[in-house]
C-alpha cells in the first residue's frame, strides 16, 4: 500500500469516526493506519481513545501491543498483550490472518 492510501484511509477513518455511534473500530482502525505510515504516538492516541470506549476490545490492546513495542515501552507492550490475550486468546491468529504482525 502506497502512502497515498494510507492517507486516503485516515480520512475515510476521520469520516467513520464522526458517523460512528461507538467509534472504537474506527478509531482503531486509524490507529493502525498511523501505525504503518511509522506515525506511533498518534497510533497510540487512537488505541487509547478506542480503549477508552471498549475497554474488551483485543484487537485493540493487541495492535497497541505492537505500537509501544515500537515505541520502546517493552513492559506496556507485554502488558497490553496478556490483556488482548485475557479478552480473546486468539486475537494474534485473527489478526495476523489481516496482516497484522509484529
Amino acid at each position: 500500500i502506497g502512502n497515498i492510501e494510507l492517507e486516503s484511509a485516515l480520512e475515510d477513518c476521520g469520516k467513520a469516526i464522526q458517523l460512528s455511534d461507538s467509534a472504537a473500530v474506527p478509531l482503531s482502525a486509524r490507529g493502525f493506519v498511523h501505525y504503518r505510515l511509522g506515525e506511533f504516538k498518534e497510533a497510540l492516541a487512537d488505541y487509547d481513545a478506542a480503549l477508552a470506549i471498549s475497554p474488551g476490545y483485543a484487537s485493540a490492546y493487541y495492535q497497541r501491543a505492537l505500537t509501544k513495542s515500537r515505541l520502546g515501552d517493552t513492559a506496556g507492550s507485554e502488558n497490553d498483550l496478556n490483556t488482548a490475550r485475557y479478552y480473546d486468546r486468539d486475537v494474534s491468529v485473527t489478526l495476523d490472518f489481516f496482516g497484522v504482525k509484529p
